[in-house]
């Protein structure tokens, strides 16, 4: 194998595991919490809803499919989970230097500054009778100047954060 072919590989190989890492997700919930005992839920309002009323109801939607497919309905005041969610955009600004020249040779030096827009999704579902918090999602990802590769990571993270919904209760 040529050193240009493995080189080509190695490429493509980190830039698919760099692009892996790109997205964040944690969960956690209260483990005491019978979650096999929500049937039902409301949405309560957000205190940092987006920005742009499409895409407030593009996360309203996702997280509606994800609770339907739970096997969780959307009710009135009555609902035994209040659901919210909050987001928010913030810039990484990172700095990615690189150099010419060996050890002993005179080179230079460049630093480029790179600056990323992230976005953070919090979901969090309420047990509306014991007024408590019992879920809470957060995912953080990378946000694209393009608005349908961003309908898709949003998609794809909301369907990450609900994937191992509903707890088992601690035994």
């Amino acid at each position: 194998m040529q050193v240009k072919s493995v080189a080509a590989i190695i490429l493509h190989v980190s830039l698919l595991a760099g692009g892996s890492f790109a997205q964040k997700v944690s969960i956690d919930y209260d483990h005491d919490a019978d979650f096999a005992g929500y049937r039902t839920y409301a949405w309560a309002p957000s205190q940092n809803p987006a920005k742009s009323p499409l895409w407030n109801q593009r996360i309203i939607d996702n997280i509606d499919r994800q609770l339907a497919a739970k096997g969780l309905q959307p009710a009135d005041a009555e609902a035994d989970l209040l659901v919210t969610y909050n987001g928010g955009l913030q810039e990484d600004v990172s700095l990615r230097g690189f150099g010419t020249g060996g050890r002993w040779a005179r080179g230079s030096i460049s630093v480029n500054k790179v600056t990323k827009l992230e976005g953070t999704l919090i979901v969090d579902l309420y047990d509306q009778a014991a007024k408590r918090l019992v879920w809470r999602g957060i995912a953080t990802e990378t946000v694209s100047d393009q608005t349908e590769k961003n309908i898709a990571k949003l998609e794809k993270v909301v369907e990450i954060l609900f994937k191992d919904y509903a707890p088992e209760p601690k035994q």
